[in-house]
């Protein structure tokens, strides 16, 4: 199974990847730029060339972590799906180069075709926490999660995206509901 988990910043993607990760007994693969910010990447003080790299090589990497996972493991459950890159670049405005947009929409739209689920966690439900790594803004966080539920809706495929009701805050409960819709999914 390849299962990608999104949703804006303090959603709980973390949590619930590697509890689904480990229930389904398949490899949980954790956000590549969360990675690079712990490490001490700022992203804001990219410039904009260097932002729109960073954004490809994640997409990237995220497809073929995805791919290594589902060849040594049977399948992977990782933080972000293609549109989540896709979202950041529509975000902070790198659209001034047409043809690349483009082609990064494109790429995006192939990816999202290999994932068997998207599991989009609801924005607000659990309480942000500054830590320095995401934003702790909630209305920030609703901008990018209102931006990636249209690309969802606009093109991702319906019948593998599951978004996870508002009222299942309790981890035990998100990973319980989810595991009961995966075995609903078309194969």
């Amino acid at each position: 199974m390849r299962i990608a988990i999104t949703g804006s910043a303090g959603s709980g993607k973390t949590t619930l990847g590697h509890a689904l990760a480990e229930r389904l007994n398949i490899a949980f693969l954790d956000d590549g730029l969360r990675r690079r910010i712990e490490a001490g990447l700022v992203f804001h003080k990219l410039d904009r060339a260097a932002r729109k790299i960073l954004l490809e090589e994640l997409a990237r990497e995220n497809q073929a972590e995805l791919a290594l996972a589902e060849r040594m493991h049977g399948g992977g459950v990782i933080e972000r799906c293609s549109l989540d890159f896709m979202a950041l670049w529509l975000y902070h405005g790198l659209v001034e180069d047409d043809a690349q947009t483009a082609a990064m929409m494109r790429q995006t739209v192939r990816d999202m075709a290999g994932y068997d689920a998207v599991i989009v966690l609801p924005w607000g439900v659990l309480p942000l926490i500054d830590d320095g790594v995401r934003a702790a803004n909630r209305w920030v966080q609703l901008h990018f999660h209102a931006l990636l539920k249209g690309l969802l809706l606009a093109h991702g495929d319906a019948n593998k995206i599951l978004y996870v009701p508002d009222a299942t805050r309790r981890s035990q409960d998100r990973l319980n509901w989810v595991t009961g819709q995966l075995v609903n999914l078309p194969t």
